[in-house]
């Protein structure tokens, strides 16, 4: 009986001793959470000293029922063992689930040197840390397709306004229904934002709503009502990020410009900047005609020409421009621009050091994603590409096109055919996408039964699969392995565009990349000439060497076709030689002589490249002209043409039909004009009474290899000076 007492008595002590042992434990777990969110650790460090203070509780029972004999450093052998397991298995334990987590710091510190040498340091969430705000088009509640831009306005003003907001991770999406607004968002986070808008005698009322990701239940709403659209806009940031948990301590971390500031305070630009987003890019042209001083419009539509190399030069100036404004901007967007811009120089070094360091900090942004895989692609990295794929892919399985191409292009054909099995398509929309590994693979009984199963189910959409149904054929004829495909090599320059394709061969494969893009393509033989790439299901690429009479190959011929079977982008691309790039290079620096000599010999050996011959008359014409003679030509056909704008800026001639980029005008007489960025094109102004009275232009048919001559007056071909 006194020993049943006597146990009682223990047992009492030690959950005493056990409860004092909760307070305090807890305690101190409420003490380092507060350290952890007040100096930005890594909230991992809370969970495991919670883990650490529950996994040691057997350990912390048994000593307080034993204590007394244990403080006289007496302890029994299943003491001896079990405090040693319990400590090893706790640390097993943890390092299990804890040794793969990120224990540094929450934040991230970003030091640079700009491109004007001043060193720039900054303190940056990281990315998994931030909150995920999905802003979602609003619904018109008074339909009215004058104002139905704000429906596209809402979601991506909102998302340039948090944006600045190191603690969110904004989203400007589009969708119909709640179905679709639960599954693009429920791997997102917990919630998602949609609404609607009204407005009456120029008076706004918006009313945001808060909606759970997973079942589009209502969180929280409101309505703000005012007469200015943009600081109605900059309240409801903050009322969404405040609904969402981030206070005002932790939004005063970081800069929060109101949208008038951070974009432009004049309406007119902001509505041409939303209509370029969701319609036309060359809207964003518009914007920067409005607002000179509009960073992002001018980033925009530089990225824009940059990605389809339709203005390289142009792309320059823009990012420039973004570049002197970029004070305004959150600093990833200022990271973009400084990025975006060494890529436009083709600063390699530098562009790569600054994708980086910003994907340290956000992994998953597209932005610098994309640009480490241009990077990558135009250096020739393909293994660096490759891995990098990967880590994206593990990242996001959203990225698995890019991983697919690249496993491909590294003749892993097993592990795209599993990769596209893995992915989160319906069976019969991986259809497509298995041709080419198959095909590749030398799988051309599995290959033509996915072509056929697919023309079954989508008809309307065969048109893109012929091609490949041909190169079954063709392989089924042919040894493929034998072939000599050095005659498909080179670099070959487009007609009408800036962007060289530059084809190679890796492996006995065929592969090519194009100037400013992320994707390295393999391409399939169809024919002893001829060779097919793209995207079954969506569109293909049908290209056939262009050889003359004698034989030799000047260029490549390219088809593309869509649903329907509609023929896009007919076309040539000029094939370049050593002779050809010298003199264009020449020619740039000023060396006229030295290009002479190389456009002399490039036209002797590429009789076919008709346009050589205009780029010699231009370099011997302002060879024999001085900087002040040509500038009085100049300046006597600058001026409005209709739609075209001829001006001079800093000596240089420039022209901008419309709304397209503007290109660089050269002159080969006083009255024609050749632009070296479009071979394809040429320029001719009318002159009455040695004045310029209009203009027209020359554009090469490369079916009949021959110059025409676009000058109906009757048509906008002839564009008279205003």
């Amino acid at each position: 009986m006194a020993k049943t007492i006597k146990t009682q008595k223990r047992w009492i002590r030690a959950l005493q001793f056990f409860a004092a042992y909760l307070v305090a434990a807890w305690t101190l777990l409420q003490f380092i959470d507060w350290i952890v969110n007040r100096y930005q650790f890594s909230t991992y460090w809370t969970d495991m000293c919670l883990w650490l203070f529950v996994g040691i509780i057997p350990s912390v029972l048994l000593y307080l029922f034993n204590m007394d004999r244990i403080n006289k450093r007496i302890l029994s052998l299943r003491e001896k063992i079990f405090f040693p397991a319990n400590i090893i298995l706790l640390i097993i334990s943890l390092f299990i689930f804890f040794g793969s987590k990120d224990l540094s710091a929450k934040t991230s510190n970003l030091s640079f040197t700009d491109d004007d040498g001043n060193e720039e340091s900054m303190q940056v969430l990281k990315e998994k840390y931030r909150t995920s705000i999905p802003v979602f088009n609003f619904e018109q509640e008074i339909v009215d397709s004058s104002s139905f831009w704000i429906n596209w306005a809402i979601p991506d003003l909102l998302f340039e306004d948090m944006a600045q907001d190191g603690n969110v991770n904004p989203l400007s999406l589009m969708a119909s229904s709640t179905s679709e607004k639960i599954e693009e968002t429920k791997s997102l986070g917990d919630f998602y934002v949609d609404g609607s808008y009204s407005i009456t005698d120029e008076t706004y009322s918006i009313s945001p709503t808060i909606r759970n990701s997973s079942n589009g239940k209502l969180i929280a709403s409101n309505t703000f009502v005012g007469n200015d659209f943009l600081e109605i806009l900059d309240s409801i940031s903050i009322y969404l990020r405040d609904v969402t948990g981030i206070d005002e301590k932790k939004r005063d971390l970081y800069p929060d410009l109101p949208l008038k500031e951070h974009l432009s305070f004049d309406m007119k630009a902001i509505k041409f900047y939303v209509l370029a987003i969701n319609e036309n890019p060359v809207n964003f042209q518009h914007a920067t005609e409005v607002d000179s001083t509009f960073a992002m419009a001018y980033k925009s539509l530089a990225d824009f020409l940059l990605y389809w190399n339709i203005g390289l030069k142009e792309s320059q100036t823009l990012y420039d421009k973004a570049y002197k404004f970029r004070k305004k901007l959150p600093y990833n967007q200022q990271f973009e621009i400084m990025l975006y811009r060494h890529m436009a120089y083709e600063e390699w070094d530098k562009a790569e050091q600054m994708a980086k360091l910003q994907l340290k900090v956000t992994p998953k942004n597209l932005q610098f994603q994309r640009a480490l895989h241009i990077i990558y692609a135009q250096t020739g990295r393909m293994k660096a590409k490759f891995e990098f794929s990967k880590i994206n892919y593990s990242l996001d399985p959203l990225n698995w096109n890019m991983l697919c191409e690249d496993f491909l292009f590294m003749d892993k054909y097993d592990k795209a055919i599993e990769l596209i099995q893995e992915v989160s398509l319906a069976e019969n929309e991986k259809l497509p996408y298995l041709i080419k590994p198959l095909l590749l693979k030398g799988d051309l009984e599995a290959a033509s039964n996915t072509i056929e199963k697919f023309n079954l189910l989508y008809p309307e959409r065969s048109a893109t699969t012929k091609v490949f149904a041909d190169a079954i054929v063709y392989h089924q004829n042919n040894d493929i392995s034998k072939k000599d495909l050095s005659n498909f090599e080179g670099e070959f320059f487009d007609k009408s565009g800036q962007g060289i394709r530059l084809v190679w061969t890796n492996k006995g494969n065929l592969h090519f990349s194009y100037t400013n893009q992320p994707y390295i393509h393999t391409l399939i033989l169809i024919g002893e000439d001829e060779y097919i790439h793209g995207f079954p299901g969506i569109e293909s690429h049908h290209t056939e060497l262009a050889r003359d009479t004698q034989n030799q190959i000047y260029g490549l011929k390219t088809s593309k076709w869509r649903n329907h079977g509609q023929v896009l982008n007919k076309g040539l691309r000029w094939k370049l030689d050593s002779h050809i790039k010298n003199a264009k290079e020449y020619l740039i620096k000023g060396d006229f002589e030295a290009a002479e000599a190389f456009y002399t010999t490039a036209i002797a050996k590429n009789p076919n490249h008709k346009y050589l011959v205009h780029e010699l008359a231009h370099t011997k014409y302002i060879s024999r002209k001085t900087n002040e003679e040509l500038l009085l030509q100049y300046q006597v056909i600058a001026g409005q043409y209709g739609s075209w704008h001829v001006w001079i800026e800093d000596g240089t001639l420039y022209l901008r039909r419309g709304i397209e980029p503007r290109l660089e005008l050269r002159p080969m007489s006083k009255t024609k004009y050749i632009i070296l960025e479009m071979p394809d094109l040429q320029v001719e102004f009318d002159f009455q009474d040695n004045v310029a009275a209009g203009v027209f232009y020359y554009k090469f048919n490369t079916d009949e290899m021959a110059w025409q001559k676009h000058a109906n007056k009757e048509t906008s071909e002839y564009n008279l000076k205003d």
